[in-house]
């Protein structure tokens, strides 16, 4: 009888002096389970990854820290591939061609209505940046403007803010965040050690693969953070007026003082994102291509590696997934708000609250100092009513009467309670309720703003203080 094959052992026939190297077994080598991670490799954690790359242009140095195996590269790939335009890669990345500064949500959105009383500007719509400002707005601290009376079921609450803008400063790399750098060592760190461990029980399918997702992932990392992000703004003549005027927001009313080249920039700027190549862009079509590839060979690959190696390339794919998502989770229009407020050099903004709109109109109107205040009325108060024309020709006779007999008032720095002398009262009808109600309401803005005619009046140039 012959033995049988299996029986007989064959010994490598190694140098003289050299051990023959004794491999541990594997782990779960015996189970006959095969986990076919393949399936959900380019599938998984898509949207995640292409929301946590899209932070890229945020910080400072991310794009050097992509050394991880990121889930999702099918999605990827073709997310990414619809930057690239031309004909070819139009082909392979079917889908409408986006402006990079619109994918990645830096451009695009319509901003509130502009009015602009000094220099004459009218935008019925603003840009992208005015909407990032006028948003963010909302997170300064209140000042509330207390009313004289009760005012029942007319409260209305309405908001007035004030930003004193200076002079636009250049936009550099450093206005940008600092990326959260251990966090992103933790994350490599945790990849390097699954692929590691693969190689050790020579895994070498895993380990490839891993490796792959790896390069792959640094690729796009850096080829996405290669853009240069600029900030564009208006360039007015150096002869124009002020810019002063408000964004029509909502319930809210944003008066913005200063040059007229600041305020364009907050009216009009807008942020650009250019890559090597022109608009083609051939260098991102390249980036999803080798996404695709990796995807493929993921999806070949995996199931020839052993269950402990394909253990160790889902723990690779669950600890990036949950970077991703970290990163994802960071407000992109905070992130916005921040970049854009060192752009304008940290301006001032007081916001002020108001229990009824008629109050903050005229607050509005004693702050900004129209040249035009029966137009700027109404702008904000459209009514054809005769108790509104009333009451409109009431506030415009104390306004005009106040800014042309008592300019002590307007230029004051530090103004008491008693500069202001207000005239006598028009007469008011007894059977008009609703005028006295808003006279009333008049009153209390003039109220507020002596109370706050320090900060009203004079421009301010620290950090707005934000919500506790």
């Amino acid at each position: 009888m012959y033995p049988a094959l299996g029986s007989f052992q064959v010994k490598a026939n190694l140098p003289p002096g050299k051990k023959e190297r004794i491999m541990p077994p594997i782990p779960l080598s015996n189970t006959k389970f095969n986990l076919n991670s393949s399936g959900v490799a380019g599938f998984f954690g898509g949207e995640e990854a292409v929301s946590a790359m899209g932070t890229v242009h945020f910080y400072r140095g991310q794009k050097w820290l992509g050394w991880y195996n990121s889930p999702g590269s099918y999605h990827v790939a073709k997310q990414y591939g619809k930057l690239a335009n031309n004909r070819f890669w139009d082909g392979l990345f079917p889908g409408k061609d986006v402006d990079p500064a619109e994918f990645f949500e830096l451009n695009g959105q319509k901003g509130p209505e502009f009015i602009s009383w000094g220099s004459g500007t009218h935008l019925m719509t603003t840009g992208h940046i005015a909407q990032i400002f006028a948003s963010a707005i909302s997170k300064v601290k209140e000042i509330p403007i207390e009313p004289k009376t009760d005012l029942g079921e007319r409260k209305r609450v309405s908001y007035m803010s004030i930003v004193d803008l200076g002079d636009v400063q250049e936009f550099t790399p450093n206005s940008l965040q600092r990326t959260s750098f251990p966090v992103a060592c933790a994350t490599m760190l945790l990849n390097i050690i699954p692929c590691a461990a693969c190689g050790v029980f020579g895994d070498w399918y895993c380990f490839s693969m891993i490796v792959l997702g790896i390069i792959a992932n640094a690729f796009s990392c850096y080829v996405i953070g290669s853009g240069k992000l600029q900030f564009h703004k208006p360039k007015p003549s150096l002869n124009s007026p002020r810019g002063d005027g408000i964004l029509k927001h909502g319930s809210e009313v944003i008066i913005l003082r200063g040059k007229e080249s600041p305020v364009a920039a907050v009216t009009s700027g807008n942020f650009t994102l250019t890559y090597p190549g022109g608009n083609e862009r051939t260098i991102i079509g390249l980036c999803s291509l080798f996404q695709y590839a990796q995807f493929l060979a993921q999806l070949l690959l995996i199931p020839q590696g052993k269950l402990f190696g394909q253990v160790m390339f889902l723990t690779t794919f669950a600890v990036s997934w949950v970077y991703n998502c970290y990163l994802s989770s960071k407000d992109k229009e905070k992130l916005q708000h921040e970049l854009i407020m060192n752009i304008l050099d940290k301006p001032k903004i007081r916001r002020y609250k108001c229990q009824t709109r008629t109050t903050m109109v005229v607050l509005a109107l004693l702050a900004l100092d129209p040249p035009k205040p029966n137009e700027f009325l109404k702008e904000l108060l459209p009514s054809g009513t005769p108790t509104w024309d009333t009451w409109r020709e009431n506030v415009l006779e104390r306004f005009i009467s106040e800014r042309e007999s008592d300019s002590s008032v307007l230029d004051s720095e530090t103004p008491s309670t008693t500069d202001a002398v207000a005239p006598a009262p028009a007469t008011i009808p007894t059977s008009d309720k609703l005028l006295t109600d808003l006279l009333g309401d008049v009153e209390t803005a003039y109220q507020g703003y002596e109370k706050h005619a320090a900060d009203l009046r004079n421009p301010q140039t620290s950090t707005a203080e934000p919500k506790a």
